[in-house]
């Protein structure tokens, strides 16, 4: 079964949270509502408990309580007040000695310790046969100081505690929390599928570069980690098609350099066939020699361009330790002594004693510097000048190899780091892969290498390396 898409786990999460944040809002609101109930019930018990005390109290004062007690005035009252407050209304005499009711129903006995701790009045919530009661229980005060009571029975499903307006603002919310709830649902699929959609725009991409659309690239809109995501992308598919088209252009030089020396090895092929037919063996040796030297060439550049694929796919990966690459010119220097000496180069140098060591694979250092003072040496003509310079930044070291050489009018000086290039009507031996090479280990070390003219009348390589 096929997993569900990215915007539908999206939407099925938000969802998720969204059912359980209206539960909790709901369970907070019931609670808040009920204490809300529960409150608004004491301020109604206590305004009832000063009304009934004051009622019950004014009624004994205005008439003599004998009298009033014992004749058909009290019940009529007590009916009234009954009818008044929806409420069982008994009246218990001083000392307790009788009770009289509004109705004839028993009413509850409350024990005398549990009334003796409230002077106020005294209240319980009843629960009978679904119906919640409240019992009062009133102390009053007789003339004479003789204490009594009042005893009120309300029966809440008839006494409407909360007003039509809050019952309304009640439902208005719980509507109003249902249709954010159904609202949020409904915009909750759009938006995740707004969300999952530059990671669509990322697998099409992908898809348009594997179907050979090396050019294309992701438009990216966000600042955010979808965006970085998609920059991420670019650069991947910048590298690769990098990679690819520099293998095309490797692959197209390579036919046309090999097929030279193979057609000089079919000529001194047919001289030397021709010659040995003439018996004259000294002339087949000459081009025998021809042929082994042809062969070395191309030994060579196989094993230039082995290396420069090589270094296009590693990358990183080789091992990598602090390297002192003012040692490494120093040793270069005095290798390519010999070769300076007999052209006469005047070589300055200008190289610190205490210099910062990169970290980096020896070999590669190495073999890049090389490359460039070799190619240096080669190309500085007769009586010229080469310079070799290190100097120290904040936060990189800078290499600089310059000499005098002849450079074309207008030319790019970037085309000096493609593969196979060299200058038009050159003499010198090679074939062009040495600063290929160079840069291509450079850049793999996230350094930067740079050609400009020097002194105008020759070349100057900027290499730096963070440090």
């Amino acid at each position: 079964m096929k997993p569900p898409k990215l915007h539908i786990k999206i939407f099925y999460v938000s969802l998720l949270i969204l059912i359980l944040t209206e539960v909790l809002v709901f369970f907070l609101f019931s609670s808040l509502a009920v204490k809300y109930v529960h409150t608004t019930a004491l301020d109604y018990l206590a305004y009832r408990v000063k009304g009934f005390r004051q009622l019950f109290e004014g009624k004994l004062q205005e008439k003599a309580s004998d009298s009033f007690i014992k004749n058909q005035d009290i019940t009529s009252f007590l009916k009234d007040l009954e009818q008044l407050y929806k409420a069982k209304v008994c009246l218990l005499l001083p000392n307790g000695n009788k009770t009289i009711c509004s109705s004839d129903s028993p009413i509850l006995v409350i024990p005398k310790k549990d009334l003796a701790q409230h002077k106020t009045y005294y209240y319980k919530d009843l629960a009978e046969n679904d119906r919640h009661l409240f019992y009062m229980h009133i102390p009053i005060t007789f003339p004479g100081d003789k204490e009594g009571a009042v005893i009120a029975i309300f029966d809440l499903n008839d006494v409407k505690i909360v007003s039509a307006a809050e019952e309304l603002v009640i439902l208005l919310f719980f509507l109003y929390i249902a249709g954010i709830g159904l609202g949020t649902a409904i915009l909750l699929f759009p938006a995740s599928r707004f969300i999952s959609r530059p990671i669509r725009t990322l697998r099409d991409s992908a898809i348009q570069i594997a179907d050979g659309d090396l050019s294309h690239r992701v438009t990216t809109k966000s600042n955010d980690e979808i965006g970085d995501l998609g920059n991420a992308f670019n650069l991947m598919a910048d590298a690769v098609e990098r990679m690819v088209k520099g293998t095309k252009q490797i692959s197209a030089n390579i036919s046309h350099e090999l097929r030279s020396p193979l057609a000089r090895i079919r000529i001194a092929l047919e001289i030397l066939r021709d010659k040995l037919s003439e018996a004259n063996q000294n002339v087949s040796i000459s081009h025998i020699d021809i042929i082994e030297n042809e062969i070395e060439d191309m030994d060579s550049l196989i094993s230039r361009i082995l290396l420069l694929s090589k270094l296009d796919f590693q990358k990183l990966y080789q091992k990598k330790e602090l390297v002192d690459i003012a040692q490494i010119i120093l040793d270069l220097i005095e290798r390519f002594a010999s070769a300076m000496q007999t052209k006469s180069i005047n070589l300055k140098t200008t190289i610190p004693k205490s210099c910062p060591s990169i970290f980096a694979n020896h070999n590669d250092i190495h073999m890049a510097m090389s490359n460039l003072i070799d190619n240096a040496v080669k190309y500085t003509p007769d009586s010229g000048k080469l310079e070799i310079k290190i100097t120290r930044e904040k936060n990189h070291i800078e290499i600089f190899i310059a000499n005098t050489c002849v450079v074309e009018s207008q030319i790019n000086l970037d085309k000096f780091f493609e593969p196979f290039y060299r200058p038009a009507g050159s003499k010198i031996s090679g074939y062009g892969l040495g600063l290929t090479i160079a840069k291509t280990i450079v850049e793999n070390y996230r350094g930067k290498i740079t050609a400009s003219p020097w002194n105008n009348n020759g070349i100057g390589f900027s290499i730096k390396f963070n440090i």
